[in-house]
Parts: structure tokens; sequence; C-alpha cells
């Protein structure tokens, strides 16, 4: 019987009944269901393992590398150079080796994953010293690193683009689809479930191994039918035509408006690994559909208006649904729905974006050449094409006003060239798919006109990155009013590679810099009116001071421009700052040069000493061939994809080879909204580059990661003394702080950091495994106290700087100073409003606890006033001459004790001086003006006080000279509104003095506003504030301000009518803040234990002793 059947049997029987079956099945089923119909594991299983080693090469390229220009650049040309060499590499004639082969490309791409993190090794070790890198962009160094991209990523895209060819017949669409379909699976398995649990290059190896054992028993499984379906594949592809212009158009305008849409993605949820992983998926899950929807539809003139119609659609749907968007990340983030919920959908919004764009560009291009899609010369085309778009977006981009007019410019040519084709094919055209045309033409037309407006990245970048804006929504605060939740001012907006760049001013003297809406840095135009941040300043005095002796420093990234000014003031004899984004440059440049400085050579990025490189951080520190003595690294947040670069091991040990030996490594790590394991990780991957590492905690949040090679550690030398220095005082002065405060900030030696690392969950940062680009777009997400968490976990085995210091190293000098910072913040909180109390703990300090200091002369010891008291009893003479006279010159005459900084000076003479001028017959209000700015924004943040702030308030109502930009007097105001809402905050949690202090300065703080909203009313016409902004700023100010003060004066009204009633008197309190006070005292200058006289011009020294 056995002989019997296999002699009637023929493949000619066979052929001609599975290709019926298979035409049948095909015209009744879903198009889609091509995907998943019959015996097609091993192809989808190939996909499953290209996908994985494709995406495994391109992301450690970037955590590696970076995604600057260069970078980014050299791996988009290795991937369509890969993908074009393995379109043309010829597959084997035989059907069966065509099948084995794909198992040995399998075999392939699983060495090469497994082999990946030491060839990384050795790329990046290669570029970083090949002496051919330049602080600038070159062509040269872009064929450079392009040629390390063709050896690392080239080679897994060549064999991918060859295997999925090898899954079916060269003609063949279903096998590509399917095959494809299998890529965008690995991709999202790898990057969103594996890879954060097992690593990068082991959830790659897992995923390939599976593939393998899969393809290898299908191999086996299908050796004997491989001829039926190539031919049946063959027979299906007989019939299509091909237009060659049209699909290459189409893959352009899909590659341009990806790059648009991943910007407008940008807006609502930071660039993350995650996002990648997204668009990738998506991308090549939209690939797979449009192939399989192609082949069903066939290449007519419906297949085209399809495919342009839905093509317009994807291109124009997330520009007009973005508001929507905006909103729903807004309810997404304060749902709290589980990390992977969460997770899930920020992989979602990328991918649809991503798909739609994909799979309309490739249903197009199946209906303009879907004959030929076998064609090697078409198929270049298409990769080429694709890679042309993405390239021309990212350099038409920053020249639009946005991505919303790419979008729109692509959605119109796409009409423009379906339509005509399609009329040209109008043989069968009917009448009603013609007014379809015609309303999908006009549709867009009118799509044209609004797009633009739904667009707002200054709104996005106020809300969605704000957890003020995150609090207030979930309690219920509309949408309209949650940019205007505080002072915050829109100052400046520009484009550039990065993304949108926003500039926003507070208080009138402190400007915040967003990139895509995300924090980048904040610095103070007037750092004489407005503190600088304490973790940007403390990033350049603390390893600048650390070190004994000084001259070159390497700052990577910008940032604000903050830790660059500090720098500038410092004796070194060369600063390099590398910056990639020129756009970034551009505007710290436009906001410094809004300040008035003294001197205009003293204005950032202006300094002959300084050396500016346009280039990635990365590159630029690979250029440098003389060593550092300080580097300082300014990255981003921890979980973006452009800042991966800088925390890997590969950096560390580049930033070690370009330190001199006893050089100072000092990066700022930002963990707002991470909890420890993030910080462990980066300590732990320093800790295998550097013998010593330190960590100091500049800010709540903030830290400071510093290492070193030297043997002697971090405390060198004279450490105190130079820490004393008249330049180090008047910078940390003008963050406002003391000297000392450096030596109490909480701080981690190696010691406590092998102890707080020691059980880690996470190995060190390598760009192999990228464990921190895995893990925290989780950690991001996930809710929890953070900073509390980091904190409790840092304090037990935290110290203090000064406890490093060893004997007889400056601890008297030290404890002093400390004391004298704790009298000043005490003086601060608890006298608000007698702003004289001051006097008697500093002549306290001057006559009872002198710091002297012993000389040896003619063998005898001669005691002599310390400068500092010399200064503070000049101090006193001075301050009593103005008390007297109130003249002008006088008063101006204590300006000159402000510097350097003195705990008990410095501050308090702005309030006195204020005081003195106001009573002073040659009154000048500007001066006036700029001391009580200074008193109420370096003032202690439990001050409750309001009435400097109500003054400060009436000089810029009734005297416009004050500030003649009518913009900055806008400022100034919002931003004392804004001080006067938190010092009621802090002033309801007190209790007042009296009720009946309270009740005044609530009615004067109440009348005080209410002229305020007045002038302001008037003010923002000529300040360009639109008036639909300044009404919602004024309802928030009416919510948070007025009704907070009116019930603060509605709670205590009846106890301070009661008393005035009865006649009862009450007991004065220090707590609450404003209450009536008695008039100043007096001024006397103390007298000294010792008899040394003051010299004359001692006010004007600047002693550095």
């Amino acid at each position: 019987m056995g002989e019997l059947a296999g002699a009637c049997w023929s493949p000619q029987h066979q052929f001609g009944t599975d290709v019926m079956l298979q035409r049948i099945a095909l015209r009744l089923a879903h198009p889609a269901g091509a995907l998943i119909r019959g015996s097609q594991l091993g192809r989808v299983a190939t996909g499953l393992g290209a996908g994985a080693v494709l995406m495994l090469v391109c992301l450690q390229w970037m955590i590696g590398l970076g995604i600057g220009t260069i970078s980014t650049l050299s791996l988009g040309m290795a991937v369509a150079t890969g993908m074009c060499v393995g379109l043309v590499v010829p597959l084997p004639n035989a059907v069966r080796t065509r099948l084995w082969s794909r198992l040995a490309g399998l075999v392939a791409l699983l060495a090469i994953a497994a082999g990946s993190p030491v060839v990384l090794a050795l790329v990046t070790d290669g570029l970083w010293n090949s002496g051919r890198l330049a602080g600038e962009v070159t062509v040269a160094q872009v064929a450079w690193f392009w040629c390390a991209a063709l050896g690392f990523v080239g080679l897994p895209a060549a064999i991918s683009a060859w295997l999925v060819r090898c899954t079916g017949p060269i003609t063949s669409v279903r096998s590509d689809a399917l095959t494809l379909s299998g890529m965008a699976l690995g991709v999202l398995l790898q990057g969103a479930i594996l890879a954060p649990a097992l690593g990068l290059t082991s959830a790659t190896l897992a995923i390939c191994g599976l593939a393998v054992v899969v393809v290898a028993a299908d191999c086996w499984h299908k050796r004997r039918n491989a001829f039926v379906e190539s031919a049946l594949e063959l027979a299906d592809a007989a019939s299509l035509s091909w237009e060659p212009g049209l699909a290459a158009l189409g893959c352009l305008g899909a590659g341009v408006a990806l790059v648009a849409q991943s910007e407008l993605w940008a807006h609502v949820g930071p660039l993350t690994v995650n996002t990648v992983v997204g668009i990738s998926a998506g991308a090549i899950a939209g690939a797979a559909l449009g192939l399989a929807w192609g082949r069903w539809l066939r290449p007519t003139k419906t297949t085209l208006l399809a495919a342009a119609g839905w093509l317009v659609l994807s291109t124009l749907g997330l520009a007009l649904v973005f508001p929507a968007v905006l909103r729903f990340q807004l309810a997404l983030n304060t749902s709290g729905l589980a990390m992977t919920s969460q997770t899930a959908f920020r992989l979602l919004g990328p991918a649809l974006c991503a798909f739609g764009l994909v799979g309309s560009a490739t249903l197009w291009l199946t209906a303009a050449s879907a004959a030929s899609w076998g064609e090697r010369g078409w198929q270049i085309a298409a990769v080429l094409a694709s890679l042309a778009g993405c390239l021309l977006g990212m350099i038409v981009l920053p020249l639009v006003s946005g991505p919303q007019v790419l979008l729109t410019a692509v959605a119109v040519s796409i009409v423009g060239l379906a339509f005509p084709t399609a009329w040209r094919l109008r043989d069968n055209l009917r009448t009603s798919s013609v007014r379809w045309v015609g309303v999908a033409v006009a549709a867009l037309m009118f799509l044209g006109v609004v797009v633009p407006h739904r667009y707002d990245p200054a709104r996005a970048a106020r809300i969605a990155f704000s957890s003020q804006a995150l609090s207030a929504y979930a309690a219920g605060v509309e949408l309209p009013q949650l940019p205007w939740l505080d002072d915050a001012r829109l100052m400046e907006q520009v484009r550039g590679r990065g993304g949108v760049y926003t500039a926003w001013k507070y208080a009138g003297h402190q400007v915040q810099i967003r990139q895509n809406g995300i924090p980048k840095g904040v610095l103070s135009t007037r750092p004489d009116l407005f503190p600088r941040h304490p973790s940007d300043t403390l990033a350049a005095v603390l390893p600048l001071a650390l070190h004994e002796r000084p001259r070159r420093m390497v700052l990577l990234g910008l940032s604000s421009g903050e830790t660059l000014s500090v720098a500038l003031q410092h004796p070194l004899e060369r600063i390099v700052c590398v910056e990639a984004d020129r756009a970034l440059v551009d505007l710290v440049r436009q906001v410094q040069g809004t300040a008035a400085s003294e001197e205009a050579e003293s204005a950032v990025l202006a300094r002959e000493k300084l050396t500016l490189q346009s280039v990635d951080p990365l590159t630029g520190l690979a250029a440098e061939t003389e060593p550092a003595d300080v580097i300082v690294s300014l990255p981003d947040s921890l979980s973006q994809l452009q800042s991966q670069s800088a925390y890997t091991r590969e950096f560390y040990t580049l930033v070690s080879r370009r330190l001199a030996d006893e050089g100072i490594f000092c990066q700022r790590v930002q963990m707002f909204d991470y909890g420890p394991v993030g910080l462990r990780t980066v300590l732990q991957t320093m800790q295998q580059v550097f013998p010593q590492v330190m960590l100091l905690e500049g800010a709540p949040g903030e830290f400071l990661c510093l290492g070193t090679r030297s043997e002697e550690g971090f405390v060198r030398g004279r450490l105190v003394a130079r820490c004393e220095t008249t330049h180090v005082r008047n910078l940390l002065g003008q963050a406002g702080f003391d000297w000392s405060a450096l030596f109490q900030l909480p701080a981690l030696d190696p010691e406590a950091i092998l102890a707080f690392c020691d059980g880690a969950a996470t190995p060190a940062n390598e760009a192999g495994q990228g464990w921190l680009a895995l893990g925290m777009p989780r950690e991001l997400i996930r809710w929890g106290n953070k900073v509390s968490e980091t904190q409790s976990a840092l304090s037990p085995l935290a110290s203090q700087l000064q406890t490093w210091l060893p004997g007889g190293s400056g601890l008297a000098t030290l404890e002093r100073r400390a004391g004298e910072v704790q009298s000043q913040q005490d003086l601060m909180a608890r006298f608000t409003n007698q702003y004289w109390a001051y006097r008697a703990t500093l002549r306290d300090q001057v006559s009872k606890k002198s710091r002297t200091q012993l000389q040896p002369v003619t063998l005898e010891e001669q005691r002599r006033m310390h400068p500092e008291d010399r200064r503070r009893l000049a101090y006193f003479e001075v301050l009593g001459r103005a008390v007297k006279t109130h003249r002008l010159e006088d008063i101006e005459r204590l300006s000159l004790f402000e510097n350097p900084y003195d705990p008990l000076v410095s501050y308090f003479l702005h309030q006195e001086a204020a005081e003195l001028l106001r009573a002073s017959p040659e009154r000048d209000v500007v001066r006036e003006l700029e001391h009580r700015l200074h008193a109420t924004w370096f003032s202690s943040p439990r001050d409750a006080s309001s009435r400097n702030v109500m003054a400060a308030l009436e000089l810029l109502r009734d005297h416009p000279e004050c500030a003649s930009d009518p913009v900055q007097r806008w400022d100034e105001m919002n931003g004392l509104l804004q001080a006067l809402q938190r010092r009621w905050s802090v002033r309801a949690q007190l209790r007042p003095s009296t009720a009946r202090s309270l009740v005044a300065d609530a009615d004067q703080t109440l009348l005080a506003v209410h002229k305020t909203f007045e002038t302001m009313d008037r003010l923002a016409p000529q300040a360009g504030i639109p008036t639909a902004d300044w009404e919602l700023r004024r309802e928030v100010l009416d919510q948070t301000l007025v009704r907070l003060v009116q019930s603060q004066k509605n709670q205590w009204l009846p106890q301070a009518l009661r008393r005035r009633q009865f006649g009862v008197d009450e007991p004065e309190s220090q707590e609450g803040g404003d209450s009536t006070q008695p008039a100043p005292q007096p001024v006397s200058v103390p007298e000294s234990e010792t008899s040394d006289s003051i010299p004359a011009d001692v006010a004007s020294r600047d002693d550095d002793e």
C-alpha cells in the first residue's frame, strides 16, 4: 500500500491542491491573520532572535557612546549600510540549504550577542585612544565612528536583513511580514520584560538561544516541504506592478514624520530606553502589518488611497490629540497604578506612533511597488530613503517653528502625491470615490490650520514634569491653572538638537532652564540679590577646594551655566567646557546677557581662559591630550537615555585616564525621583575605577560623587585655609551659606560607601548590561517618598567632612565658625522683624570671643586682633555713623562689608541699610529695593515675616523707577507675591506672638496684595502678559494667598476682639514672625580685649588670612 501511494503521489497534485486551499483561505481570512496562520513558528522565531540581537547592539552603542550627533549619525549609517549589505548578499539557490542557512545565521547572532560586551569595550577603547578625535564635529570624525559602528552594529544588521530574506523565497511578502512580526516581539520581550531583570546581554542570549532551538526544530520538520512553499509564494507574487518614485517619497516622508513625532512625544514623557524600545517595536510591527495588508489589497488605486489616508492620519494624529495626550499623562502619573501597568502605558504611546507611521508607509510602499519587493535595487532604495528621511527630519526640525509644521508639510505632500496618481488610474474610479478624496483633501487643509495651535511645548514643559503640578492636579486643580501655580514666566524658547529649551524666570532674578520640559538647571542672574543654586555651586567649589593647586579644569556639560560661572571666578589657568548643543550655549549667553553686570569681562562664556567645545562630552573628553586637575560632570537625570553614557564603567575609566595623578573627579547626581538603588549602582561603578570615592549631599535629593586616584585621598594639606580664602567665601556666600557649611554637610567616606553598597541588588553599571538605563525608568514611576528613602539608607553611615580632618588642622576655627552660622540661622528665624537683634551677638563675638593670632616677635609673643574682628569693629563704626547722619554716602559704606562673607554681618547689613535709606532725606529707592530683595531671598526658610516683603512691593508700586523695564517690574512683583504666600504658609503652622498683631498684619497684607493686583492690572499690557494668563495667575493667588491670609485672620480675630473688649494684655511670643517691636537701640562700638588701633581703610580690605 505504501508503494502504491508513493506511485500515485506527484508534486504537481500536491502543489495544485495546496495552491487552491491556500488561495481560498487567503480570500476568506482577515489580512492580519497571515501573521499567525499555519505552521509559521520558525519564521517568527527567526525574527525573535534577530530583533533581540539587533536591538542589543544598538542600545549598547547608545549607552556606551551616548546619543550625540556623531554617535547617532554613525549608528544610523551603520544600520542602513548593514541592511543594504544583507539585502544584496545572494541567497542559496536550494530552498533546503536556505533553511539551514537561517539556523547558521541565528547561531552567528548568538555568538555576536555573547561577545558584544567585550567587543564594545574594545571599540570604545579604540575610539577614545585613537588620537583622531577633535573638539568639534568633522567629517573625518564621523567617518571614524562610522567605521567602528560598521563592525559593531553593521554586521548584526546585515545578518538580520539577510535572515528576513532567508525565511522564505526571494519574492516572499508574507514570510517577510512573519519575520518582522517576530522581530517586533523580540524587541519588546527583551527591552520591556527580560532585560530589566537579567540585563541586556543575558536577556538577549536567552531569547536568541530559544530562537535557535525553535528554528532548528522547524528546519528539521520542514526539510521536505520547502519546495511547495517556494512555488506557492512565487505564484502569488506574479501579477504585481511597481512605481519606485512614489515608494521612495513615501519612505522619506515617514522618516521625517517619525523624527517630528518623537519630539512631540518627548514633551509628555522623558526619552528613555523604554521609549526607544516602544518606537522600535511599533515600527517593526507596523512594517509587518503593512506588508500583510499590502499583499492582500493588491497594488491598485484603492490601496494607494487607503495607504495615503492612513499615512496622513498617522502623521497628524499625535499633534491633533496632543492636549488629550498631555491630560492622559497627568492622569496616569496621579492614578497610583501598579508600576507594570504604567510601564505598559508608556511603551504603548511611542509604539502606536511608530506603528501608524511605518505601517502606513509600508502599505504605501507595497501599493506603489509590491511586484519588485524582491528586487534588490528597490529594497536598498527603500532603506536609504527611510534613513534619508530621518536625517532630513533631524536637520530641518531645529530650523522650523515646531514639529507640527513639519508634520503638516509631510501630510500635504502625501496627499499631493497620492491624488494625481490615483487620478491617472481612474479607469474604474467611481464618482463616490472622487467625492471622498475631495473631502479628505479639504479636511487636510483644515487640519493644517488647526494643528499648529494644538501643540504648546511651553505649557507641556510647565505641567508634565512638575511635582507641584501633579500634586495640584491630584487635589482637583483645573488644568488651565496648573501653569500658574507659582511665579514662573516663560522668558525664552529655543530649538536645538536636543529638543526645545525653555527658560523660566522666577522671582525676577532666577532662571530655570528645561529641556523638553525636564529641568536641566537653574542660574541666578543677580547673585547679589538672589542666591545661586547650592548644588551647582558646590560642583565647582568643592573639588577645586579639595585640590591643593588646581590649574586646569574640564567641565562636561553646560547645564544652566551656573557651575561654569562659579568656576570662572577661581584662579585657574584654563577651563574647557564641553557642550554638544549650541542652542543651549546661545540660550545661556542670552539669559546671562540680560543680567546687570558690574564688569562686562566677568560675563560667563566671555573669558579668555575659557575654551568652549561644541561636541558630545564623551568625544570632547577623549580629545583632550593634557591631563586635567579637576573634571566635573553634569549629566541629566538617571533615567534619560542621553545621560546614560555618563554613568558607565567605560566613562569613568576614560575620566581616570584624562585626570592628572592628583586630579579629582566630581559628578552631580540628581536623585529627586529615585530611591537608593540608583545611587548604589553609581557608587559601585565608580569604586571599580577610582581607589578613593566620596559622596556628599549638597542639597536634599542632590549628591556629589567624587573620585580620585591619589593615595592622599580628599583631605589634603591646609584644606580649612583654602576654604577660608576670599573667593571661596564670596562664592559660597552667593549661594546663601558660609564656607564652614562645607564641613557640616552629610558625607560618606570610602568605608561607609562600601557598607552602603554591600548586598546591592544590581552589579556595577556597564554599557554591555545597561542596568541604570533599564531600571531607572521603572524606578521613576514608582510611587513613594524616594528622597526620604535615600536619606534613611544614608543617615546611619553618614558623617561630616570635619570629622575627617586630622588634629590641629583648623578644627578650633571651624567649630567657632559653625557656632556663628548657627547663631545666624537662629536670629533669622526668631527675630524676623527685629533686624537689629544680631548686633548683640556680633558685639559678644568681638568683645568676649575674639579670635586672636600669636606671632613671634623678637622672642616674645604679641597678641594681635584677627583681621575678621578688625572688620567687625570697623563695621560697627560705619554703622554708628550711618545711624547718626542718615547720609547716603555713609549708608553706602555698609555695603563694603558684605564681602568677604561674614555670617553675622553680610546678611544683616542689607536690612539695616534698607531701613536707613527709608528714613534718609537722600533716599535712593533703587538701592533700598535691592537691599530688601537680598534680605527677602537670602533669608531662612523658617522666616514667617511679611513686612519687608510688603515694603518691597510698596517700592515697586509707588516708584516705577525702581525697575524701569515693565517686564522686570512685573517679575519682581509676581515673585514677591509668591514669597508672601510661602511665608504665610509657614506662619500658619506657628502660634502668633499676639492675636492682635496677626490680625493687623493680615489686614496690611490683604491691602498690599489688593494694591499690587491693581498695579499689575495696569502693568500687564506693558509687560506683554496676555490678559488670559494674568487672570489665571490672579485666580491662583486668590486661592493660595488671599484665602490663606483671610482664614488666618478669621481664626484669630475673635480672640483679638475679646482681649480688646476686656482689656487683657497678651503675652508676647517670638514664634509669630510679625509683631509690634520696640525701636532699635543706638549703635555702640564694643570694647575689645586688645589695644590694637583700627586702621581707617580696614573697611575696604579683603583679608585672606
